[in-house]
């Protein structure tokens, strides 16, 4: 089971990745500041993959690794229903509950990388107070509209999932 879940979050984290780098360069040249307002003239730099790769990585593991984790901490530190055996399975609700709180949890974390790679790319002169000023004015709003955009996929279906 563990080597299975392994290749799952590796080759998912693969084509999620690579799709998502995609779309987000793409965005980033449709609505960034073009030199000589020429779309493709927009280079995305490093730092720009680099934060959404790291935020990939976030949604993904906390979609599929961090699940059962947190639903054995549950079980073992909130409830104290395993009574301290770590070789007991987390129970069905706790399983359930976290695979619902886990992925909106990491909006927290992948929501500003998101943010951040997307200002890097469109706003290559800004300085570090700047990057700041603007993070700090959009991040309800970001992290917010990520919460509500990630629910359905790895919330409510990968809760229903762990159920089936």
């Amino acid at each position: 089971p563990a080597a299975a879940s392994t290749a799952a979050f590796l080759l998912t984290t693969a084509a999620n990745s690579w799709a998502a780098l995609c779309k987000d360069r793409a965005y980033a040249q449709l609505f960034g500041n073009h030199p000589n307002g020429n779309a493709t003239a927009l280079r995305v730099p490093r730092m720009s993959y680099g934060l959404w790769l790291c935020r990939d990585l976030t949604v993904i593991g906390s979609s599929f690794v961090l699940p059962p984790m947190v639903a054995k901490y549950m079980d073992t530190v909130v409830l104290g229903s395993n009574n301290g055996d770590p070789t007991t399975p987390p129970s069905p609700q706790s399983l359930a509950a976290a695979q619902f709180l886990t992925p909106l949890t990491a909006q927290l974390v992948a929501g500003p990388l998101h943010y951040l790679g997307l200002d890097y790319a469109t706003r290559p002169n800004c300085t570090l107070p700047q990057r700041w000023a603007s993070l700090r004015a959009n991040l309800s709003s970001v992290i917010s509209a990520r919460m509500v955009r990630i629910l359905p996929g790895y919330g409510v279906a990968g809760g229903w999932e762990q159920q089936r």
